[in-house]
């Protein structure tokens, strides 16, 4: 009775499903023949891919991942739907019920240029309008599908490689309470063509690829506070004119073999595509004996490891690099300047006290200045990665206000000068290739590194005309040494691989609109991808990478990682990466300068122009200004003490030279004694007419 029950169940529902135009053995008969031309799709596609490179040594990005490593990438199938509506609709959207073919199980296997996944499915009858008493039962199949690589085109029509299932034989089995039955192929027909060959192209299998971007933003401005020694300080901003460099490290070409499947990379879906041959009318006997020429050609990838293998070749990292070789301008500029740059004591007198320079910036920017970066040399090291020297050439201006003080006179005197300067550095540089470990998660990463140099840069005037004149002295000359640390710091680090998540959904992952006929429920399902990154090594022109590989299926609201995820993931890197110390520790040290007093009786007018402005004058240069008058020929000698070392060194020198001649040294001593007679009675009368004479003096 329970058998007959079943024979009218299926007899009614294939006569349903045929008055609504699902089930015609025209059709699956066509969908035979799609499947073949599918086939054969996919094997002209790994010819092309064989063709482009015909050993994993010919792509110089590769993955290789054994099978076990993908077993979880059908599994996220499980529960997704494919719903058909019987009747015609209503004025309210209603239906008089539908078929639901559900996928209870997926397990993967792999064989050479394709994937096989086996389906067990279930069939269902749900009533809308009309029920039935058959509504209840069951019906089970085993769909065998291959996952086949086939070319198409992504969203911005470019050329892509997808995997798509593809029904190629179903076997049903039928289980109504606790009996379980077999029929002939009526309901496999009707699940391969009426429900399950609908998903066609909406399901898509995701590929295990890598595709990392690779940037080194050389441009980001560098600022730094630095303190002048005296008092206050000022920032300063370098920066390189050049935008972020960027390259591409891809392995999304698939080739499976017998334990595992290939993720190649190095050569472009362009070139593959190049050699894609044209669509060949094909039978079942012509793709056997095609299949079995893509087997043998396969060998060189056949691989027994047991573990995940990536290898990714220096290429992408040293045509980034080889970006630096073009000309780079940059700009050194200052900002935010206050407070005393040095304070040195030029000179003591016996008029003036001690005379000391202040020496400031005049102005918040007070420093300037352009570079140069010259094309650099390149070379990969093994065990560390990319390294070179940046030759850079600089120019600087920096722009001052200098004040003359004296402790015995009030007032002073003030200039603005400018000095320049030109330096050249090499700066050493390093990409290396390293681990990174953090709360959210690890990375291999490309780490920028700049060496710590410090540079001296002697600023003088640009004209050799005296800087600074005023009534009491001149500056002939005036260096400035401006000492900074360059390099060191922390640069973003580039990420390879992450064991950051990658969703991939199944299908569109939208919801089905009430009114459709046919869908797929996919029920926001998908799977979620993730490495994780062991160690690299560095090899002569290659990265080697150890890591572990997950595929966990997801359901629900899973989903990418949000931009807000992964920017906070690169910011912990970064700060993980460890500083190479350098601190600016900027310094201008003022080194030299030539300076000449004027003499006493210029001296003395300009100290009276003090007084009569209001200055104040100390004590002690009231008593040397009458020493001067009352005692002109001491003063001679004694003011201004460095005016008279000066000028009585060449004297001093001859009379040493001429120590074995006593004539010489004789006539020397009688020419200095006139020489400073004559000055005395020059003097004596030049004080009568000058401020140095007290009766001319009105305190």
């Amino acid at each position: 009775m329970k058998r007959l029950r079943f024979i009218l169940w299926s007899s009614q529902m294939g006569q349903s499903l045929l008055q609504n135009g699902l089930f015609q053995r025209g059709k699956v008969k066509r969908r035979l023949e799609e499947t073949l031309a599918l086939q054969e799709r996919s094997l002209a596609l790994t010819e092309a891919i064989l063709q482009t490179g015909a050993k994993p040594d010919d792509w110089s990005n590769r993955i290789f991942l054994p099978e076990r490593a993908l077993r979880g990438l059908v599994s996220g199938l499980n529960g997704i739907e494919r719903v058909v509506r019987l009747g015609d609709k209503d004025p309210e959207g209603h239906y008089d019920g539908a078929v639901i073919v559900r996928v209870e199980e997926a397990v993967l296997s792999t064989n050479d240029g394709s994937f096989h996944a086996k389906l067990s499915l279930s069939a269902h009858y749900q009533a809308d309008k009309k029920t039935s008493w058959w509504a209840g039962t069951t019906a089970f199949a085993e769909l065998d599908t291959m996952l086949l690589p086939l070319p198409d085109k992504d969203d911005k029509g470019r050329n892509a490689i997808r995997l798509h299932l593809v029904p190629y034989a179903v076997k049903p089995k039928f289980n109504w309470g606790n009996l379980s039955l077999s029929s002939g192929d009526l309901l496999a027909e009707l699940i391969a063509d009426g429900a399950f060959t609908g998903w066609g192209k909406e399901l898509v299998i995701p590929g295990p690829s890598i595709v990392s971007d690779l940037e080194l933003d050389i441009g980001k401005a560098n600022s730094s506070h630095n303190k002048f020694e005296v008092s206050g300080g000022y920032d300063l901003a370098i920066k390189i004119n050049r935008d972020k460099l960027h390259r591409s490290i891809a392995a999304e070409i698939p080739v499976s073999t017998t334990n595992g499947i290939w993720m190649l990379g190095g050569k472009t879906i362009d070139e593959v595509f190049s050699h894609l041959a044209e669509t060949k009318e094909t039978t079942s006997e012509a793709l056997e004996r095609r299949r079995k020429s893509v087997s043998d050609r396969l060998r060189p990838f056949r691989d027994d490891r047991d573990l995940v293998y990536v290898r990714i070749h220096n290429t992408p990292i040293l045509e980034m690099a080889s970006e630096l070789r073009q000309a780079t301008t940059g700009s050194i500029s200052s900002s935010n300047a206050s407070g005393e740059i040095a304070h040195p004591a030029l000179l003591k007198d016996d008029l003036l006290g001690e005379v000391s320079l202040v020496v400031t910036p005049r102005g918040p920017s007070f420093l300037s200045g352009l570079f140069d970066v010259q094309p650099p040399d390149i070379k990969w090291v093994p065990g560390v990665g990319l390294q070179t020297a940046l030759r850079v050439d600089a120019s600087l201006k920096v722009e001052l206000h200098t004040h003359t003080n004296a402790a015995f006179v009030g007032g002073g005197f003030g200039n603005d000068i400018d000095l320049h300067a030109k330096t050249s550095l090499d700066l050493p540089v390093s990409i290396k290739v390293a681990k990174q470990t953090v709360a959210a998660g690890s990375a291999i990463v490309l780490i920028p590194e700049l060496a710590c140099r410090r540079i001296t840069i002697g600023v003088t005037p640009s004209a050799p005309s005296d800087i600074a004149a005023n009534a009491w002295l001149t500056i002939h000359q005036l260096r400035i040494d401006v000492e900074r640390n360059i390099g060191g710091g922390k640069q973003a680090p580039s990420i390879l691989i992450s064991s950051l998540p990658t969703f991939y959904p199944f299908g569109k992952n939208e919801e089905p609109r009430p009114d459709e006929r046919e869908y797929t429920n996919f029920g926001r399902r998908g799977v979620e991808v993730a490495w994780d990154p062991k160690d690299v090594v560095v090899g002569a022109d290659y990265l080697e990478l150890s890591a572990g590989y997950s595929i966990v299926p997801k359901t629900g609201d899973a989903g990418p990682v949000s931009k807000e995820q992964f920017d906070a993931f690169k910011t912990a890197l970064n700060e993980a990466v460890p500083a190479i110390a350098c601190e600016p520790d900027d310094n201008f040290i003022l080194k030299s300068w030539n300076v000449t007093l004027l003499d006493k009786n210029l001296l003395a007018k300009a100290i009276m122009d003090a007084v009569r402005a209001g200055q104040h004058v100390a004590e002690e240069t009231k008593k040397e200004l009458t020493k001067l008058y009352e005692r002109p020929f001491d003063s001679l000698k004694d003011l201004p003490d460095n005016a008279w070392r000066e000028g009585t060194k060449g004297v001093q020198g001859a009379v040493d030279n001429a120590k074995a001649a006593a004539d010489a040294a004789a006539k020397a001593a009688a020419d200095l004694a006139k020489g400073i007679a004559d000055a005395a009675q020059k003097a004596k009368d030049d004080l009568e007419r000058s401020d140095l004479n007290p009766g001319n003096w009105h305190w």
